[in-house]
């Protein structure tokens, strides 16, 4: 999902204001609708991937509130983890969140919950990314600590990673136009679309 208002805009006049989202929002899920069509077709019947789209990630408190807990944040996933679909037979092997996905130049650093909590799957994606040739857009190295879906769907017991721009040059942690209204489509690089879209389908066909 979207943040409701850009309270992180330089612009004091604007932090109120409602944001596009086409990075931190609609990238992740062009992926998935793109990674949907390609795995489609080509994915065997005995194969199963399942695709999880959850709204309120970006609902948490802002960032001027006294009152910023965790709990406030990805709502969706909360609420999916309470009512997953799954028994312990059919319960998905890995996962893996895909947010902020479209900035440009972006590099997408092993974010440290997904090492900490799920780094197997983390050392595959890494292993897949560098193989594909990208290991530029996938360094080795460990990112920020993201508070994120991914957290509730570790703690329900399927090892999840969050590929996302955490250790970006000019901010140290997210993409410049995060929480801005400068995260709109002019903004996004098709590349880096392009280049997780690939390093995630690998992911699934050699699984």
């Amino acid at each position: 999902d979207t943040r409701p208002w850009a309270d992180r805009d330089p612009e004091p006049s604007n932090r109120s204001k409602p944001i596009d989202g086409a990075n931190d929002g609609a990238s992740g899920v062009a992926a998935l609708l793109e990674i949907a069509r390609v795995a489609g077709k080509v994915m065997p019947d005995s194969v199963g991937f399942d695709l999880l789209f959850v709204d309120m990630e970006d609902s948490g408190s802002p960032a001027d509130s006294a009152d910023d807990s965790e709990d406030s944040w990805a709502l969706g996933a909360q609420e999916w983890v309470k009512n997953m679909p799954y028994t312990p037979e059919t319960k998905p092997r890995f996962a893996i969140l895909l947010d902020m996905v479209g900035g440009k130049d972006a590099r997408f650093h092993r974010e440290y919950f997904s090492d900490r909590d799920a780094r197997a799957v983390v050392d595959r994606i890494w292993s897949i990314a560098r193989m594909s040739g990208m290991a530029d857009r996938f360094p080795n190295a460990t990112g920020g600590a993201i508070v994120d879906d991914h957290l509730h769907i570790n703690a329900a017991g399927i090892p999840c990673v969050d590929i996302i721009e955490s250790a970006n040059p000019a901010t140290g942690s997210f993409n410049p136009t995060w929480h801005t209204m400068a995260d709109n489509a002019s903004n996004i690089d098709r590349r880096t679309l392009r280049d997780v879209t690939q390093v995630v389908l690998n992911t699934l066909f050699s699984n």
